[in-house]
């Protein structure tokens, strides 16, 4: 099983600092046992400034789920709209980092973060068609 999670082009300069803890001694075991990868819109061919709908279309044929901070339906082709009007029983979810502020400063929400994620992540199967997953 793999699971590879993308960072959204908004917070992919924080793909380093979020492997350190989910790749930490406390959570390996699990994020190994799941496959878990954590990739960047460069690393999977996105352009910066990917169009929300494209973006919601890769991630669903391509498996991926994306990570994000709290993007708002300010546009009818927003992620959110895509979320909202897209999401079928077999859509993966989208993570969404509640507290962007926190996430950069705070250790101890990095970790109530990546639990909550792995947690999620467990349950994967039963994921499908929940639309936004908030994160911790």
């Amino acid at each position: 099983m793999v699971l590879t999670i993308l960072l959204d082009e908004n917070i992919d300069g924080y793909a380093a600092y979020l492997s350190r803890f989910v790749f930490s001694p406390a959570w390996s075991d699990i994020s190994s046992l799941l496959g878990v990868r954590i990739v960047t819109f460069a690393e999977v061919g996105l352009a910066k400034r990917t169009p929300d709908e494209q973006l919601w279309e890769f991630c669903q044929h391509q498996k991926l789920y994306l990570i994000t901070d709290n993007r708002n339906q300010d546009k009818p082709d927003s992620l959110e709209a895509m979320i909202r009007t897209r999401t079928v029983p077999t859509s993966l979810p989208v993570f969404t980092i509640s507290d962007i502020h926190r996430f950069r400063s705070e250790r101890e929400y990095v970790e109530a973060l990546v639990a909550k994620l792995l947690e999620y992540l467990m349950d994967a199967d039963n994921l499908c068609g929940v639309g936004r997953l908030y994160l911790p």
